[in-house]
């Protein structure tokens, strides 16, 4: 892995480039045998497509590390393709956590459309190795930013950095975020469940609204409907709607 983790470190420090490509086509797997792919890059060895189309066939076989060289080699050949930087960083994730991390780092700066790398990310940085100590949270807040220069109209971005202010209990940023996510797309369920949360101990009316909202954009949520139950039980002792949506949880 030396020479993979050397190629990335020269990725993650080139400049930002705008690829023509993105998403992956797995498609072409059933097309192309193996036998002939392989003649192909003995007479091509310096295309890269020929080494990507080969990297699908090895994953549809289950070769995932001889998938992940031939990706990477294509990556190499081709390094601003968002096609091959997605298919590898895929690959990585389930075989070498660091090549993951590098190449969703690089898909963040080189491929801004995408929204698989900074999700990815984000859930690396604060849930899995850093455990959501300070060092993955600062991480985490700077991808989350550069998330939303990316896709300034996605609400989801605002919502994701509104949970890594929830995770460092910056209250107020969160709820900024949170509500930015809304001037988006007033009915953005995740991000009104978030606000009910946050308001509830400080502004009662404020949580109760965002509820409503919230069983108003998806009545069959299951934990929007239960905190529903506990604002009608426990802060206004109304039963009767409470009946109601724990009569449609246990159908």
């Amino acid at each position: 892995m030396g020479v993979i983790r050397a190629f990335l470190t020269i990725l993650l420090t080139a400049g930002c480039l705008n690829p023509e490509k993105e998403g992956i086509n797995s498609s072409k797997t059933g097309e192309d045998s193996l036998e002939l792919l392989n003649r192909e890059i003995l007479e091509k060895p310096d295309n890269p497509e020929i080494y990507y189309r080969r990297a699908l066939i090895k994953n549809a076989r289950k070769e995932k590390r001889s998938a992940l060289n031939d990706a990477l080699r294509a990556l190499f050949l081709d390094s601003n393709n968002c096609e091959y930087l997605a298919f590898a960083g895929l690959l990585a994730r389930e075989i070498d956590l660091y090549v993951a991390e590098s190449l969703s780092k690089v898909m963040l700066v080189r491929c801004p459309q995408d929204t698989t790398a900074p999700v990815w990310l984000l859930n690396y940085y604060v849930f899995s190795v850093y455990g959501g100590d300070v060092e993955g949270l600062t991480k985490a807040t700077g991808v989350a930013l550069t998330f939303i220069k990316n896709q300034p109209s996605l609400p989801r971005a605002y919502y994701l950095a509104g949970l890594i202010y929830k995770k460092w209990r910056d209250t107020m940023k969160a709820i900024e975020f949170f509500e930015r996510s809304l001037a988006i797309e007033k009915a953005y369920c995740p991000s009104l469940l978030q606000l009910f949360y946050l308001y509830l101990p400080r502004d009662y009316q404020k949580a109760r609204k965002y509820i409503d909202m919230a069983i108003a954009c998806d009545s069959s949520d299951y934990e929007i409907l239960t905190s529903a139950v506990w604002v009608y039980l426990e802060k206004e002792r109304d039963i009767n709607p409470a009946k109601k949506i724990i009569q449609w949880l246990r159908r």
